[in-house]
This record gives structure tokens, C-alpha cells and sequence, in this order.
């Protein structure tokens, strides 16, 4: 590949990357996705790989990034993740949707995943006692992760 080709791969990702920033926010859209619309239009472009490394380097820059450090054990974040799934009741064979409960540890990363029918406060405080329950478990395998 010449330089100016490059250049101009380079002037043409750069430039997409504000359309990729503001469609990431919405529901059930991902980098992958979104990287097949930028090759349909740039089939010379980079590839994966790639396009996420300078999106990265891109998005530092345009926020001044600052990684977050956390010790190990401090934070645990919460939340429900935006879409839900759906369960076949066995029986009946009914489909109900279910929430997806995400608990992640801040400096680990390891995270528990679990599915309930509501965001309800007994739905929600039986899955994050379910959460804990389950870290307990693997306290020393975590630590020794840190």
C-alpha cells in the first residue's frame, strides 16, 4: 500500500469514527456491526482488529481519557443490562421475557451474570444476594486473579 492510499484509509476511518461513537449508545448495536458498515463503504479499509485500536486511541483523545483503578474487592457495580431475553417455560412452552442482572467487580472484571423476571426490589435484592453468595465462593480463586 502506498502513502497515499494509507493516508487516505487512515482520513476515511478517522472520519467515521463520530458516527460509531453515537450509534454505540444505542441498544444491541456493537463495534463488530458497525465495523461491516464502515468496510461496505471502505472495502480497502482496515480490518477489525484495527479499526478497534484506532477507534480506542480516537476515543482517549476526544475525552481525555483516564483509566480507572480500583483495589481489589472495593467496588462491585450493578445494573440491568438494556435489552431482555426470553425463556421457554418447559411445561407450557410460553415465552416470557426475563431481565438480565450484570454485577461486575471493578478491579478483577469477573462478572456474574443472572436472569429474573423483574427489576422489582425482591427480584433485584435476591439477585444480588445470589451475586454475593456466588463471589464468596470463589473469593480465593479472585484474589489470587488480583
Amino acid at each position: 500500500m502506498n502513502p497515499v492510499n494509507r493516508e487516505q484509509i487512515h482520513k476515511d476511518l478517522y472520519s467515521f469514527f463520530p458516527y460509531l461513537e453515537k450509534e454505540l449508545k444505542r441498544v444491541g448495536v456493537t463495534r463488530h456491526i458497525l465495523w461491516g458498515d464502515y468496510k461496505a463503504k471502505h472495502p480497502e479499509g482496515v480490518m477489525y482488529s484495527q479499526f478497534c485500536e484506532h477507534y480506542n486511541k480516537w476515543n482517549r483523545k476526544s475525552e481525555g481519557y483516564t483509566p480507572a483503578i480500583h483495589k481489589a474487592g472495593e467496588k462491585l457495580f450493578i445494573d440491568y443490562a438494556g435489552k431482555k431475553l426470553h425463556i421457554i417455560d418447559k411445561e407450557t412452552g410460553e415465552i416470557k421475557p426475563v431481565e438480565v442482572f450484570v454485577a461486575t467487580l471493578g478491579a478483577s472484571q469477573y462478572t456474574y451474570v443472572e436472569a429474573s423476571f423483574s427489576q422489582q426490589i425482591p427480584d433485584f435484592i435476591s439477585s444480588v444476594q445470589n451475586c454475593l453468595h456466588y463471589l464468596e465462593a470463589f473469593l480465593p480463586v479472585l484474589f489470587m486473579m488480583i
